[in-house]
């Protein structure tokens, strides 16, 4: 009979309340009778507790009248929880929530329903500004939370992209590095090579040991018995090691450099273009074969090539060791 266990259209339990044709129970309003008749799109109500009203429907959601004598506007405009309100004092804006609805603009107009009770006035808003209060603190623990993850995700994929970036660059700066690393070294050992060139000349014009005469065999025999042996910190079998000694430099290793240089040349002198690149891949492969080329024996092939006016690609040597 009032609707217990009944829902309404949020799902909350309706008003506790009877209404029938013709009469009302209700909590706040008592008991009414009350009949209505429509004439000519007039709605005339008479009601035991309100009186006699009479109203009509003006335009889509307004409607007008009199009650007892005095005049009455009433109108509700807008879709979705959010409403413009009319009515002879002016406008108004409600939003529909979880409790019942609240007015912005004139607060004790708002209404609330608790377990079918229905409560308006002052006391509906001060309800409704307590669960304000609570939902706003919800909504921002939900925007924080929403805002945290949101974060956390963009980082993830900053440090993806950070981390395929890094991947794509360290090698090109590493290949960078090696390359400058090379052209430096290279640098300076052809700035070393210019200034032990004279010395090379003047040790293979020199009559004492006799470099000029040597045959082709002997030169090539030399060439590789410097770089594999004495590129390897070997001693060199007889002439060599007197000639090393004869030679003004500081170090075992220019003094070695020096007599490459001398014997390449004199071999570039005698032999024919097409044999030099076939000798210089014969030595490096021996060198390679006995564990690997040291540095000493790169910068002697270097000079060698140097001499020779040789260039070579990535792939023609093999990398050296150490």
């Amino acid at each position: 009979m009032f609707g217990i266990g009944e829902k309404d259209s949020d799902g909350r339990q309706k008003r506790i309340e009877h209404r029938g044709r013709h009469l009302r129970v209700s909590r706040t309003g008592g008991v009414a009778v009350r009949e209505q008749i429509r004439v000519a799109g007039v709605n005339i109500t008479a009601n035991s507790k309100h009186g006699a009203r009479v109203s009509t429907r003006i335009t889509k959601g307004t409607n007008a009248g009199f009650q007892n004598g005095n005049f009455r506007l009433r109108g509700r405009y807008g879709k979705g929880p959010t409403k413009l309100n009319l009515s002879k004092s002016g406008f108004s804006v409600s939003s529909k929530n979880a409790l019942g609805t609240f007015n912005w603009m004139k607060p004790n107009r708002s209404s609330v329903k608790l377990g079918g009770v229905q409560i308006r006035g002052k006391n509906a808003a001060a309800i409704q500004m307590v669960y304000a209060i609570f939902a706003l603190a919800a909504f921002v623990v939900q925007a924080a939370v929403v805002l945290i993850v949101f974060l956390a995700q963009m980082l993830w994929i900053f440090l993806q992209l950070l981390f395929t970036f890094l991947c794509w660059l360290l090698p090109i700066l590493w290949d960078g590095c090696c390359r400058l690393g090379q052209s430096m070294s290279a640098a300076v050992q052809a700035g070393k090579r210019s200034k032990l060139m004279p010395l090379a000349e003047a040790l293979a014009a020199d009559p004492a040991h006799g470099l000029s005469k040597w045959t082709l065999p002997e030169l090539e025999a030399a060439l590789i018995d410097i770089v594999t042996a004495g590129g390897r910190g070997q001693p060199l079998d007889p002439p060599f090691d007197e000639i090393l000694e004869s030679i003004d430099v500081k170090t075992a290793a220019d003094r070695l450099r020096v007599l490459l240089l001398a014997v390449a040349r004199l071999h570039r002198e005698k032999t024919d273009e097409s044999r030099l690149v076939p000798l210089f891949l014969d030595i490096d492969e021996k060198c390679v074969e006995e564990g690997g080329r040291t540095r000493l024996q790169d910068t002697l092939l270097a000079d060698y090539a140097a001499i020779n006016k040789l260039g070579f690609k990535k792939d023609q040597r093999r990398p050296s060791e150490t």
